[in-house]
């Protein structure tokens, strides 16, 4: 599937109120800002509340795709949605009755598509407010909390390991924080020390192609206390690799599952627990320290 028929099928899903065909579509890592969450990151699962949400209120909603283009893993697509507001809008806030109205909206859509075919981002552009004149109810209702959140916080931190962003990654960490490889027992504690981790580790590698940090598996507790974020890296080794003696040849490749456990409070991470099987790396029965 190309780029630009995943999106046709994205917006076909929608017209067709299909969640599992649009689900299908969607990267584990998926993440969409638009007007309605005013630029906030919303992952699967806010996905996946709001299609039911609006399923139930905008029953006959329609997509028509009137241009879409394609570059590379990019595409821009515009849309018309029409729909008219004839069921119960269940929100987080409350319930709001149906006025029988209807609406009809442009949408400026830019995606971005995985080497699998996948839907990874989404930005959108809309004018909310146009909607809700429109059909008749109060914008107030849909301005989000602006206090930051758990998914916030695991959108930020995926994000920030995917692109090597050391500085974005440490905000998320307070300042007394400990980060501990389980393999070699290393702990590293306070930002100054996680971010010298951080610097080493980005400069120990080279991500060439198709290789990186490839997030399979991410969650959290419903509390919101613990992140457990699973990954696989694959990388080429650089003549920066941290340990001075029994490491990885220089220009070999690797390829790494790694486990990321996070104690989280207050949004900020507290304590960073990494697992990961050192023999993957080097010789089985070498003791083996990366940073020390």
């Amino acid at each position: 599937m190309t780029p630009k028929e995943t999106v046709i099928n994205y917006w076909r899903a929608w017209s067709e109120h299909n969640l599992d065909d649009l689900l299908s579509l969607l990267a584990p890592d998926f993440i969409s800002r638009s007007s309605l969450s005013q630029r906030r990151a919303a992952n699967k699962d806010m996905i996946t509340k709001g299609f039911e949400i609006f399923d139930k209120a905008l029953p006959d909603l329609k997509e028509e795709v009137i241009s879409i283009t394609a570059e590379g893993d990019r595409v821009v697509s515009e849309v018309i949605e029409t729909a008219t507001f004839t069921g119960p809008m269940e929100l987080p806030t409350g319930v709001i009755a149906p006025t029988n109205r209807s609406y009809k909206i442009h949408v400026a859509s830019f995606f971005r598509i995985n080497s699998q075919g996948l839907i990874v981002e989404q930005i959108t552009y809309w004018d909310t407010t146009s909607i809700f004149k429109q059909i008749g109810i109060d914008p107030q209702l849909f301005t989000p909390n602006t206090e930051p959140s758990i998914t916030d916080v695991v959108q930020e931190f995926t994000r920030c390991m995917g692109t090597d962003d050391i500085d974005g990654i440490m905000k998320l960490f307070t300042e007394d924080s400990e980060w501990i490889l389980m393999a070699t027992g290393e702990t590293f504690h306070g930002i100054d020390q996680i971010k010298e981790l951080a610097t080493r580790s980005v400069n120990a590698r080279n991500h060439k192609g198709e290789r990186g940090i490839h997030p399979f598996d991410v969650f959290t507790n419903n509390e919101g206390t613990r992140l457990c974020w699973e990954y696989v890296h694959t990388a080429i080794v650089t003549e920066d690799w941290p340990a001075s003696k029994d490491r990885p040849t220089p220009g070999s490749e690797f390829k790494l599952s790694i486990v990321l456990v996070c104690e989280i409070q207050n949004n900020k991470i507290m304590k960073l627990r990494e697992y990961f099987d050192m023999q993957t790396i080097v010789e089985p029965g070498v003791k083996h320290h990366l940073y020390s």
